[in-house]
């Protein structure tokens, strides 16, 4: 099921995030950990992806388990700061074939070595190729409180716009919670109007109101 659809109900949404092992010995905890989580029937639960194929190779393999032996939604995540076009066709592959609707769109955190490489450079990039890529509902990362390297909010909210013409579809961001006030510069950029809301520690699709900016 599509995340979009899950939040269209207008109900209570309860999510997780689980981090891949980063050493093939300790999948098994993390495997029970996924099996623990997923008896408590959420909404939906999201899987990170580790830069420079560190745990990133468990990504699919753990959405997977939770769709076809919990009935859980999965959310994948896809980072590119490390990735090239065709790794991402790869990846995007591969979760379409194993029946995985959702995927989380990231530029990624730059590795401590620094190496990168160089065909996205932006997430709104990687969100436009896997519009073209399948039918995926595709999220993206959202900055209530600011990106780190961001000269401010309404640049932020210029990238959240792009990301949306890109075909983002829902936005997560992490916060202790805020409220969003209207203003003329937010609706015109994002073209809807919108009415303050609180949200939850999760972010903004953790609360599963229509009217939340962030949820685009």
């Amino acid at each position: 099921m599509k995340i979009k659809e899950i939040l269209a109900q207008e109900k209570p949404v309860l999510s997780f995030e689980v981090f891949p092992p980063k050493q093939e010995d300790a999948y098994e905890a993390v495997e029970h950990a996924v099996t623990e989580i997923a008896k408590l029937s959420p909404s939906f639960m999201s899987v990170t992806y580790g830069a420079g194929g560190g745990t990133s190779r468990y990504t699919a393999k753990i959405a997977s388990g939770l769709l076809k032996n919990y009935g859980v939604t999965a959310l994948a995540h896809l980072s590119c700061v490390t990735s090239t076009k065709d790794q991402v066709r790869e990846a995007a592959g591969t979760l379409k074939t194993l029946g995985i609707e959702n995927i989380l769109a990231l530029r990624g955190d730059i590795p401590a070595d620094g190496r990168i490489e160089t065909d996205y450079h932006y997430a709104c990039e990687l969100v436009r190729d896997l519009k073209q890529m399948g039918d995926f509902c595709i999220g993206g990362a959202c900055y209530p409180e600011g990106h780190p390297e961001s000269p401010g909010k309404e640049q932020d909210i210029l990238y959240l716009k792009e990301k949306v013409e890109a075909g983002k579809r829902i936005g997560i961001g992490l916060t202790d919670g805020f409220l969003m006030t209207p203003s003329k510069s937010v609706t015109a950029v994002i073209g809807v109007s919108r009415t303050p809301q609180q949200c939850v520690p999760e972010g903004c699709v953790s609360c599963g109101k229509k009217d939340c900016l962030f949820r685009r």
